[in-house]
């Protein structure tokens, strides 16, 4: 074996033992069996903010120090959370019967308002095309519509069925509900006029949903499917339905190797993780992961997909790592007692993982950073040409950008954070991470990745 191959499998072996838990947070005064459901990051301040039912507050984690700077007092637990870029405004809903929508000013982490919406709210999202927050009650079925800049409820769309998660497509500026209770469907909400404009059926009984902002599509966890459907924006129809060959609970998408991730939930039993190629419209292997697997997310600068799993115990209550190129489990670390939400910090790149039954937090942090680079693959003839970022500089060609107002470019999470012209676009503002070029009409995205 070469000096090079033996190099290679040192690294591989460093990357796979790097994962380790940098921190736990306690949580002083929290009870052990509170639920942490929610948690966002907050990319301006760089602070973390996780609901607290238990304490009906909302924590504030200093990013940096990894410690709680504040406890924000709320009426009621918190479930659901979504934040404002323009007003600096952060909105927090629970899941509990009687349900304040409370209206939080970032800049003080004080609570200046509070609105009237319906019980038991599971899932939030945000409309950067209009500055719009959504919020679903599952106790009434309706969607409550907050405009950001009044911060008043302009809206509540009904829905047919509770919702159990929501999120928003900024291609087409449209809302997608995931009503998985009888009669399950999936629900449009048109994003300007917040009125429902299609149900979809036949889905199985859809219970989470995500944007991948790579291909413009909407991913949907089928649940008693046991699939994945993937949904054009442009029309809302089924663009493909993939089997992954169990119950999915939750999803999340890998732009950088065109891969899905869906949670296979066996109740009481240790579950997987159904590994998809976009492109092919295939799977390609299930992982095993650990007791009762409930959320994941992807790490765009690592290229890492992170599972929780729930757990009945200490020992069982872990998080899986999985590699985003080579699809191995990576690592299983041990957090605190039942691991659920999670928030990745891209300013410094640690993963948060909220225990909602031990009143931690556990920070997961990988000791070696592997530099990432994309590998090129076929583009068709709509795959707009590339994007350059030179000095803080993003620089589209003419023919990216042919009339004012056609491109957009979006963060990993699907979020438009800028308009976008012909020539020099100017991103120092942005944080490290990937993004992505959109163009109105194309079916494809053009990459970039901005780093510090």
């Amino acid at each position: 074996m070469n000096n090079r191959a033996l190099l290679v499998l040192a690294l591989l072996a460093a990357v796979g033992s790097g994962q380790w838990i940098e921190k736990t947070i306690s949580v002083p005064g929290s009870i052990p069996g509170t639920w942490y459901d929610a948690m966002l990051y907050h990319p301006a301040n760089g602070n973390i903010y996780c609901g607290d039912n238990g304490n009906s507050s909302l924590l504030v984690i200093d990013g940096d120090a990894d410690s709680v700077v504040k406890e924000i007092a709320v009426p009621v637990g918190i479930n659901s959370l979504a934040y404002d870029p323009n007003t600096g405004h952060l909105y927090a809903s629970s899941a509990g019967g009687n349900t304040p929508l409370s209206v939080i000013d970032c800049a003080t982490d004080s609570v200046i308002k509070t609105l009237a919406i319906g019980p038991f709210s599971q899932s939030a999202c945000y409309n950067s095309h209009d500055g719009k927050v959504y919020f679903e009650s599952c106790g009434n079925c309706t969607v409550y519509v907050v405009d950001c800049a009044t911060d008043s409820i302009i809206a509540r769309p009904r829905l047919a069925s509770a919702a159990y998660r929501i999120c928003y497509e900024p291609l087409h500026n449209k809302v997608y509900c995931a009503c998985c209770w009888d009669p399950p469907s999936l629900t449009v909400i048109d994003g300007a006029a917040d009125t429902v404009i299609k149900r979809l059926t036949g889905l199985g009984t859809p219970n989470a949903v995500c944007f991948n902002p790579d291909d413009g599509l909407v991913y949907v966890s089928g649940g008693s499917s046991n699939s994945i459907i993937l949904i054009d924006g442009a029309n809302d129809s089924v663009v493909a339905n993939i089997a992954v060959g169990g119950w999915t609970r939750d999803i999340c998408v890998n732009p950088l190797e065109n891969k899905a991730y869906a949670i296979i939930d066996i109740y009481q039993d240790s579950g997987r993780v159904a590994v998809v190629d976009i492109a092919g419209r295939r799977l390609i292997k299930t992982l095993p992961l650990g007791m009762s697997p409930t959320r994941c997310i992807y790490n765009p600068q690592d290229n890492k997909v992170f599972c929780t799993n729930g757990g009945y115990t200490d020992t069982d209550s872990t998080v899986s790592v999985i590699d985003g190129r080579s699809d191995s489990l990576l690592m299983t670390v041990v957090t605190g007692r039942s691991p659920f939400a999670m928030v990745h910090n891209p300013l410094r790149n640690r993963v948060y993982v909220a225990n909602k039954r031990s009143a931690s937090i556990t920070v997961l942090c990988d000791s070696i950073t592997v530099g990432v680079v994309e590998r090129p693959r076929p583009q068709g003839p709509d795959r707009e040409p590339g994007s350059t970022v030179v000095r803080g500089v993003l620089r589209l060609a003419k023919s990216t950008s042919s009339s004012p107002g056609t491109s957009c470019l979006l963060d990993i999470c699907g979020q438009k954070v800028m308009e976008l012209r012909a020539g020099d676009n100017d991103v120092r503002s942005l944080a490290s991470g990937l993004y992505f070029v959109h163009v109105t009409g194309s079916s494809h995205a053009a990459k970039v990745v901005v780093q510090r």
